[in-house]
């Protein structure tokens, strides 16, 4: 965020309580999660994790019904100041803890699993499919 007319852009502190989002007083749409951490050691989160609540193997998701409870008042901005805000995202995948192969030596697109076959050998570097 910054102050508007003025050139510096900060990090907003976001509300934080016990790090879920409900209980941190963000609004979780459908089958969302959001959790944060105590940045700054005072109570206040400089980003959150936004996720399905349920697996899901493909498809999309929509998220513009999230809402972040913002203290702005611990960054030192009034009732009254006019301010520009700006939220960016970084997508991300999660991937579980255990053993996984990714790729497949280039016979097919988009493999993940959890063993390879030992008829199909593994070439460095994987390509990925393009998005």
């Amino acid at each position: 965020y910054r102050i508007k007319h003025q050139t510096p852009w900060h990090h907003a502190t976001l509300n934080w309580v016990d790090g879920s989002g409900s209980g941190d007083g963000h609004t979780e749409p459908a089958n969302t999660n959001i959790a944060s951490s105590n940045d700054n050691g005072a109570g206040g989160a400089n980003g959150v994790f936004i996720y399905r609540s349920t697996p899901m193997a493909q498809g999309s998701v929509n998220y513009t019904s999230v809402k972040l409870r913002w203290n702005y008042g611990v960054d030192g901005v009034s009732d009254t100041d006019k301010v520009e805000a700006c939220v960016l995202g970084v997508e991300m995948v999660y991937v579980p803890e255990g053993k996984f192969v990714l790729g497949s030596g280039g016979a097919k697109t988009a493999l993940f699993s959890t063993s390879r076959p030992p008829s199909i050998p593994m070439k460095f570097p994987v390509k990925m499919p393009s998005l």
